[in-house]
């Protein structure tokens, strides 16, 4: 197996366009000064594409794509998504490697040409991955003018509105959600998963608000796991995604913000693209793992717990819990 070089990497990249001084993008800086962000991007399509070859030319050309326009904020997005699934996809190749017998596919086809980020093929079972990450931005800076924030479908917004002192409260974003579910069950559902065990895990990096896409899930209100989702069908009966087994909720969207911005992260993590650590002591909620109810399948226990996975507790850590609504206080400034 051919290990990619440096030299064939910055070939790629050069010619997907990162070096062009007329051509905006938002991760010129970080490639033309070889920054963290830029040579852990390139450490960990190297380590994909050893076991997946192939897979870091269509990715870098991906990257390059999201250029051209100036300062042009739904390309900074996409690119987030992308960073986003070369996170999980970096942390499941190093726990699984291929000395234990696990095998990377990128870009996977099933019956169709819709395809999941990745499978990670084991002699055993094979492990389907997709990977969502949301355009956040102008929801945050929106959000974060109001002190009053609906989680669920809970009554008429209005009403929410008239207590928020902004006059506007923020609304769930279980619309998002709900296409990121139909999209997995889509690509999903075209694998053939009898003749070997396939199992399924649809990722949604988040900020460190993971109640906000929790909460869409699982909130007995509205949430599209339970019997009362707000998504159903002509005969108003919930719509069901039996071919998603799992879903995990991590907040690596505020990381990768933070190391394209070369800020101060939050949590502990060894570079930009590292999945970082959870656990006691550790100042970032644990991603939220919720097993699908309407699922035959059982995702391994060693798949989870690779992720850091826990499933959120009502009454446990609020940062993962399935809220209704949430009052946000003013904060507290300093008397001179």
């Amino acid at each position: 197996m051919n290990k990619l070089t440096d030299n064939e990497i910055r070939d790629y990249f050069n010619e997907a366009g990162f070096f062009k001084p007329d051509r905006f993008h938002w991760f010129n800086w970080h490639f033309t000064k070889m920054r963290p962000l830029a040579l852990d991007i390139i450490v960990t399509l190297k380590l994909l594409d050893l076991r997946a070859p192939g897979c870091a030319k269509k990715i870098i050309f991906r990257l390059g794509e999201l250029g051209g326009k100036e300062k042009y904020e739904p390309h900074y997005e996409q690119l987030i998504q992308i960073l986003s699934e070369l996170v999980i996809a970096r942390r499941l190749c190093e726990v699984f490697d291929a000395t234990s017998g696990f095998q990377l596919i990128w870009e996977p086809t099933g019956k169709t040409d819709k395809n999941p980020e990745f499978v990670l093929c084991e002699p055993k079972y094979d492990l389907l991955v997709e990977v969502k990450c949301p355009s956040l931005l102008k929801h945050m800076r929106q959000a974060s003018q109001n002190d009053v924030q609906l989680l669920a479908r809970i009554g008429e917004t209005s009403v929410f509105d008239q207590m928020a002192s902004s006059g506007s409260a923020t609304k769930p974003v279980d619309n998002r959600i709900k296409d990121f579910l139909i999209s997995a069950e889509g690509k999903f559902a075209t694998f053939d998963r009898e003749i070997k065990p396939c199992y399924s895990l649809l990722v949604i990096c988040w900020e460190q608000r993971m109640f906000e896409a929790v909460s869409p899930i699982i909130n007995e209100m509205s949430g599209l796991f339970t019997a009362r989702s707000f998504y159903k069908n002509a005969d108003h009966e919930p719509i069901k995604f039996p071919n998603i087994d799992g879903i995990l909720v991590t907040p690596h969207m505020a990381w990768l913000i933070a190391c394209t911005r070369e800020e101060e992260c939050p949590g502990i993590y060894a570079s930009a693209l590292d999945y970082g650590e959870f656990g006691a002591g550790v100042p970032v909620s644990d991603p939220a793992f919720i097993a699908n109810p309407h699922s035959s399948r059982k995702l391994p226990a060693e798949m989870i717990d690779a992720l850091y996975g826990v499933s959120p507790d009502p009454a446990g850590d609020p940062m993962t819990a399935p809220l209704d609504m949430v009052f946000w206080l003013p904060s507290r400034t300093k008397q001179k």
